[in-house]
């Protein structure tokens, strides 16, 4: 009985001990974006573009493609030189007045 009482107390402390450390350790950290725009600051800075003011709207190399687009998309903000050709041919548009239309939403949702 004495064992089973000594096992079951080590058991307890062992689970203290592991809730302990997960709830020490340190969660993953979510990317700095100082003016709240949905760009990370560290993304918009590699860019050219202005960290402190959202500036997602912004259209940086107007290609019609917004800034907050180009970075969910992955692309250059700041190039517009065939990236807008490249999007159209992935979604099978012919127009160039079409690139960034509402059919790019449906990637991003």
């Amino acid at each position: 009985m004495r064992r089973s009482l000594r096992r079951t107390a080590a058991l307890a402390l062992a689970l203290a001990l592991a809730s302990t450390v997960a709830l020490a350790a340190p969660a993953a950290a979510k990317p700095r974006d100082t003016d709240h725009d949905g760009m990370p600051d560290r993304w918009e800075k590699a860019h050219g573009l202005n960290w402190r003011k959202p500036n997602a709207k912004g259209d940086a190399d107007r290609d019609g493609i917004p800034n907050l687009r180009e970075f969910k998309l992955g692309l250059d903000p700041r190039k517009a030189d065939g990236q807008c050709s490249e999007l159209q041919k992935a979604l099978g548009a012919t127009d160039p007045s079409q690139c960034g239309s509402a059919s790019v939403t449906l990637f991003l949702n």
